[in-house]
């Protein structure tokens, strides 16, 4: 709705959005003995719709997105081995409808500019899992897992180059496959006091997109960072002197892109760093 002064020449330009739900969740959980459990729960969420606070250029960017609604479904479980071992996993498959992502509209000036739609239809499954075995006093491994397969299933827009295209079948902006991580801790007895410990750890990330039309100038290419730690600690836990090192391969990697009109943008993940701690507690 538009409201113009006849003498001032100023228009303003009034929306609204009137919006109700009804949330909820049911869980079961089943002990299967002392040390196993497994679990299942279906959860309908909402996010709320929102209006855009931008310096607009036409009115269609200051359209608001109405709630993003799930509906999801869950299924895990939790194992304990011989006190040495924890192993949890869980499966789960998301059902959205109005998702809120962000696209691109139509502009005279700028050809297009971003800001949030709603995606009429989209889904989500995903599998996770992760161990830790304690292999004594003085050894840890973590490892973790995941997979998602992200998909729009229903929306047509308008591509970063203002091309209309229908996206079902794309994947979620910004949503790798597969990650992992790991988590390596070795512990050494230097005296009846002190002891060392080195810490490797790394995270991996599959490739991704910056947007729904799988444009490869707006790619995110997948990396691996990988961090070293060494320590020495005294046994009353008084003090603790560390070497650290973060990306200690200096892996290139660029975390999110970005286009404005003909300009295409990385913004680069953190190089190599390392430096010296010292904690005391009094």
């Amino acid at each position: 709705e538009w409201t113009c002064s006849l003498h001032s020449g100023n228009c303003t330009y009034y929306l609204k959005l009137r919006e109700n739900n009804v949330a909820f969740r049911v869980a079961l959980d089943w002990a299967v003995s002392d040390t196993a459990l497994v679990y299942g729960s279906i959860s309908r969420g909402f996010k709320s719709g929102a209006f855009p606070v931008l310096a607009a250029n036409i009115e269609t960017q200051l359209d608001p997105v109405v709630q993003e609604e799930v509906l999801a479904y869950e299924i895990g479980t939790k194992w304990s081995v011989a006190d040495s071992l924890q192993l949890n996993a869980a499966m789960y498959y998301y059902d959205y409808k109005d998702k809120q992502l962000f696209s691109n509209v139509p502009d005279p000036i700028f050809n297009v500019l971003e800001r949030l739609v709603n995606i009429p239809e989209s889904e989500v499954f995903g599998v996770e899992a992760d161990a830790t075995w304690v292999a004594g006093d003085m050894t840890t491994l973590r490892l973790g897992l995941s997979y998602t397969d992200s998909e729009v299933k229903e929306y047509s827009g308008f591509d970063e180059f203002g091309n209309s295209a229908d996206f079902a079948g794309s994947p979620f902006q910004y949503t790798p496959e597969l990650q992992a991580n790991i988590l390596v801790a070795q512990g050494f007895s230097i005296s009846d006091s002190l002891e060392a410990w080195l810490f490797l750890d790394a995270q991996y990330s599959d490739e991704a997109q910056a947007d729904l039309a799988g444009a490869p100038e707006l790619a995110v290419d997948s990396y691996t960072v990988v961090g070293l730690r060494a320590s020495l600690v005294s046994l009353n836990d008084t003090w603790t002197a560390s070497l650290w090192s973060k990306n200690i391969t200096n892996e290139y990697y660029w975390t999110s892109v970005d286009s404005e009109t003909d300009t295409t943008f990385r913004f680069a993940g953190m190089p190599r760093t390392y430096g010296v701690e010292f904690e005391y507690k009094f």
